[in-house]
């Protein structure tokens, strides 16, 4: 509102040297915008940080974020293969880092955006990341091992686990993840056999 009351839309200058822009209902916009046939980029407070401009093609830095324009086209809700990696661009043409959902699936973006596959540790746990960067649930086989990554949230299992859950079936999971199999094992100073299975068959 102006100082009269009056409801404001459109560019802004508040306080000087600081503008903003207002839809037609007041409210004021944040992220990646077009306006009047232009991109404009604004902080999550809604300060204008700029023009975008769209004669080049190939990454755009804007502050500590990256963006990614094809002939004048920018990234958005949308995977990019540059430079032999994928990259994942939000809906505000920004690149994603670390954690990312796309779709209904989630990746693991690095600190440097790319995609990554195969087993990659984050904040202290292991997750195991399918061919396709995809997060990988329940049961995996990678290097001729087993092993068993939560269904809730991809983490990797150690100790003993019951699959199906009250099926009697046990498997024990050891400090790297490896499935038990075809062997004894010293648990607690107890020793306890495995099939070929994974399945366990008792102590001895």
């Amino acid at each position: 509102m102006d100082a009269n009351g009056v409801m404001q839309t459109g560019w802004i200058e508040a306080p000087k040297g600081t503008w903003y822009w207002l839809k037609s209902n007041g409210v004021m916009v944040t992220g990646l915008r077009q306006i009047s046939g232009k991109w404009h980029d604004f902080n999550s407070g809604g300060k204008w940080l700029g023009e975008r401009t769209a004669a080049n093609t190939g990454w755009k830095q804007y502050g500590s974020r990256w963006a990614f324009q094809t002939n004048g086209s920018w990234a958005r809700n949308t995977w990019k293969f540059i430079n032999g990696e994928w990259y994942y661009f939000d809906s505000q043409g920004y690149m994603r880092t670390r954690w990312a959902k796309a779709g209904a699936s989630w990746y693991y973006l690095g600190d440097t955006g790319a995609m990554q596959t195969g087993w990659v540790y984050v904040d202290r746990t292991w997750y195991y990341m399918r061919p396709d960067g995809t997060l990988a649930y329940g049961w995996i086989e990678d290097g001729g091992k087993w092993y068993f990554m939560n269904r809730e949230n991809g983490e990797m299992h150690t100790g003993w686990l019951e699959d199906p859950k009250g099926s009697g079936t046990w498997y024990w999971l050891k400090g790297s993840g490896e499935m038990a199999a075809n062997e004894m094992v010293n648990i607690n100073g107890e020793i306890h056999r495995f099939n070929a299975g994974g399945k366990w068959l008792g102590k001895i």
